[in-house]
């Protein structure tokens, strides 16, 4: 099983304190982690620019996407994140984790979302 990770969903592990990846090991088995490669560049954006929590936060996302050994996908550098999910999505070889109802309204591929600030599980 291959899955996107998108940006908010790797700050998840420091605002939550959820350990996505044992959740997403307990709901898909073992599995293949992906990014888009302006992750990145949105992570370091926040280091950048940003204070407190939620710099906090993209700095751990950066360490975990390095430890765990998360794929970076190689895309378009003219477009936004939400975009290159989508586009690489439409295949239908990838699960997308994330919590932007926006984007999950735009998939037509399975999704992981965060339910009940607790736990995370197969979302509509």
């Amino acid at each position: 099983m291959k899955v996107i990770l998108d940006t908010n969903f790797l700050i998840i592990p420091y605002t939550m304190g959820i350990d996505i990846f044992s959740e997403l090991e307990r709901i898909c088995g073992v599995c293949d982690l992906y990014i888009v490669d302006k992750t990145m560049d949105e992570l370091t954006n926040i280091i950048n620019t940003q204070k407190g929590k939620d710099r906090d936060a993209a700095k751990i996302a950066l360490s975990l996407i390095k430890n765990k050994g998360i794929i970076s996908l190689q895309t378009e550098k003219n477009k936004i994140v939400d975009d290159l999910i989508v586009d690489i999505a439409e295949n239908g070889e990838y699960i997308v984790a994330t919590n932007d109802k926006e984007l999950r309204n735009r998939l037509k591929c399975k999704t992981i979302i965060l339910k009940s600030k607790k736990f995370l599980d197969f979302g509509g």
